[in-house]
């Protein structure tokens, strides 16, 4: 479960970054609502979930836009059947196509479209359509990682959003959102800008994160990752190594406090 979840879960925060990138607004919006509900002296924690619907939700759209898993495992029919009219033989080999009803027009408004919004109610709680939103498939043989695999993303992303705001490259170019297929369907590797978010007064005082954030980011220095993950806090705090982001850039100069990747 562990090594399923690994390729799966960081893959989603690449599209999720990749799509928050493009959507500036939406990245604001959730970092509104983190220091409204959590404030700048803590982190997220699971126990705030409730009260962060907009981070649900955009992990929701991230999986139905993003579709890391386009089908099902295969599986077997066990006795004849019917399925929309069309007959299926016994020991029919079966495998669900997910991301067709992921981008389903009859299914979602707009489908192309990234709206986290249209996974909250009116009331602003987070709202799951069971029968089209299908990411860790469905019935008796759903993905037995599906509730791991929530608050690992659910954590991680309100983390990073929490410290960091995602911006394009100085040039302007935007991530690639076709997307690569191979065991899952991840995002072209892209180069981006992250930015630390201002700290609270007290994290000011204290520059212990910062220290700690320059002991990877060391200026120039030539890194072979293709994603990185920072928790801005050396007890829970890791790094994921996956090739292809190249160089990291960090100035540490008034404003200018770019970490750039790529």
């Amino acid at each position: 479960m562990f090594s399923a979840g690994y390729e799966t879960a960081s893959t989603t925060l690449r599209w999720a970054i990749a799509y928050l990138v493009h959507n500036p607004g939406c990245q604001t919006e959730i970092q509104n609502q983190l220091d409204e509900e959590v404030g700048r002296d803590r982190m997220p924690g699971l126990d705030d979930r409730p009260s962060l619907p907009l981070v649900q939700a955009t992990i929701m759209e991230t999986l139905r836009l993003g579709n890391v898993a386009e089908t099902a495992l295969p599986h077997n029919t066990l006795k004849d059947t019917t399925l929309a009219g069309y007959r299926v033989p016994k020991d029919t080999v079966v495998v669900p196509n997910l991301m067709a009803v992921h981008m389903d027009p009859s299914c979602w408004e707009d489908p192309t479209k990234f709206n986290p919004h249209r996974h909250i109610d009116g009331d602003g709680q987070v709202f799951t359509n069971s029968v089209n939103f299908l990411p860790f498939s469905a019935g008796r043989r759903v993905c037995a990682g599906e509730a791991l695999a929530k608050v690992e993303l659910f954590f991680f992303l309100s983390r990073i959003l929490h410290k960091f705001t995602f911006s394009p490259q100085e040039n302007g170019v935007l991530p690639d959102l076709k997307g690569v297929d191979g065991f899952t369907r991840f995002p072209a590797p892209y180069n981006i800008r992250v930015k630390k978010r201002q700290a609270c007064a007290t994290e000011k005082s204290d520059r212990s994160d910062v220290r700690w954030v320059n002991k990877w980011t060391k200026l120039e220095e030539q890194i072979s990752f293709k994603m990185l993950v920072l928790l801005c806090n050396p007890a829970v705090s890791m790094i994921w190594e996956v090739p292809k982001l190249s160089h990291v850039v960090c100035s540490t100069n008034g404003d200018s406090d770019y970490q750039h990747f790529g």
